[in-house]
Order: C-alpha cells, then structure tokens, then sequence
C-alpha cells in the first residue's frame, strides 16, 4: 500500500484514498470557525504523501464572513513514506477563520498509488518559531 506504515505519533491519522477515485476529484478536512484572538497564531502539523501518482496537498484560510480565501501551504508529488513536519503562522485577524486542508487528484488513472495523510493537527498561539 501506499498510506502510511504508521502514524506520526499514536496510532491514527487521517487520510486520502486515491485508488479507484474519479479524476479531479477533491477531499477537504475543514476545522469549525474560529473567533481569533488578537494575536498571531501557529498552525502545525505533519503530512505523508507517498506513491507515484500523488497529487496535491494545500492548506488555505478561508474569512467565513466572506468569500476571501489565503492559500498558505501547497506541495505536490511523491513524498515517500516520511512524516514531514510544516508549521505556518496565521497573522492576527479581525475575522472568523476556518483552515481547509484540501487534497486533489487529477490524474485520470483510475488505480492510482498514492495516499496523502494528517497527522497531529494543532493551533496554538503566538507565531510560529
């Protein structure tokens, strides 16, 4: 297989399945609305993208009072079978925040190899070290 041999840290994860799944087809995990503080924040997380025919991975804010959205992180291909750790830091805001993360598959191929995985999702306050 292509997910993941073992999650980041515990024993679960979220995760795409990509074999058998229609071409531009698109999965979102997306968090509730927050109210922000007046402070900076720091979104972590770690991500596996292993298979020869991965696709996407983005992260985008989304203003919930509007239809403004910020893609903050965007990568594609093959990873491997490595956890790979990214943290991005949200500037202080004076709306509500949802965080989308988005897979997407366009490759045609309907037996594709290849399954991108979550792992260890946090918000925190203050930016990003």
């Amino acid at each position: 297989g292509t997910g993941p041999s073992s999650a980041h840290s515990g024993t679960k994860y979220a995760y795409t399945e990509m074999n058998g799944v229609s071409q531009n087809s698109v999965a979102f995990l997306t968090t509730e609305n927050y109210n922000l503080p007046d402070t900076d924040l720091c979104l972590s997380f770690y991500y596996n993208m292993n298979g020869q025919d991965v696709d996407w991975l983005r992260v985008w804010l989304w203003n919930k009072n509007g239809p403004e959205a910020d893609e903050v992180f965007t990568l594609s291909n093959n990873q491997g079978d490595v956890w790979y750790h990214q943290t991005i830091t949200i500037p202080q805001k004076t709306y509500d925040l949802a965080i989308d993360f988005e897979v997407t598959k366009t490759s045609a191929k309907r037996k594709k190899k290849g399954d991108i995985a979550l792992d260890d999702i946090t918000l925190t306050s203050g930016a990003c070290a």
